[in-house]
């Protein structure tokens, strides 16, 4: 049986949640998948920073994303934020990819785009509007930096992912994917998607 690029509920609708560590790219596969599907794309860090980087109280942020959910038949959501909302978004989701570039890729273009947002921000918009980084934060080894956070997550991320797709993996029946290597296996997916949506 073969399976296609994306399971939806049987009804035409896709309920998809982009997981990886910070710069897998899932904001850039957030919005390509919104313009092909046609579904709106909602990015956990807006829902869940304020302004000068205040955080969302955990009640109030498994609310608001509870919301988008039960608001939208389709949707796409891109985040982990496990220990504020647990399944909440994975379990409501028809899919869920991991997307898992290797480090040397994915951070080296985290690092592109955070100095660019310091050095260039209307090319680089900051995650949530009023939360801007310096470089002061950048390079300092706490959970302030972005850079930080992706390498002392990177294997915490993976060993979540990937006991997640044992157990939940599309060839075993469930609905977990994965997006490795160096982008082609990213680009065939969409490509995948693309032509789904066209043969529909």
């Amino acid at each position: 049986m073969v399976v296609p690029p994306l399971l939806g509920d049987g009804k035409g609708n896709f309920r998809i949640h982009l997981r990886g560590n910070c710069g897998t790219g899932k904001t850039t596969t957030g919005n390509l998948l919104s313009a092909v599907l046609g579904i709106p794309y909602f990015a956990l860090d807006e829902l869940f920073w304020r302004p000068n980087w205040g955080e969302t109280p955990r009640d109030v942020f498994r609310d608001k994303v509870s919301s988008v959910i039960e608001q939208h038949e389709s949707w796409i959501i891109d985040g982990n934020y496990n220990s504020r909302l647990g399944d909440t978004v994975s379990g409501a989701a028809t899919d869920v990819i991991w997307l898992d570039p290797p480090l040397l890729l994915y951070f080296s273009r985290l690092v592109r785009r955070s100095f660019g947002r310091v050095l260039n921000p209307s090319r680089y918009p900051p995650c949530q509007e009023g939360c801007m980084e310096s470089i002061r934060d950048i390079l300092t080894p706490s959970d302030k930096s972005i850079l930080y956070f992706a390498l002392s997550h990177h294997w915490a991320v993976k060993r979540f992912n990937r006991a997640k797709m044992t157990e939940f993996g599309v060839d075993l029946g469930g609905k977990w994917r994965r997006l490795g290597g160096w982008g082609r296996e990213r680009e065939e997916w969409l490509a995948a998607v693309t032509k789904m949506v066209k043969d529909r």
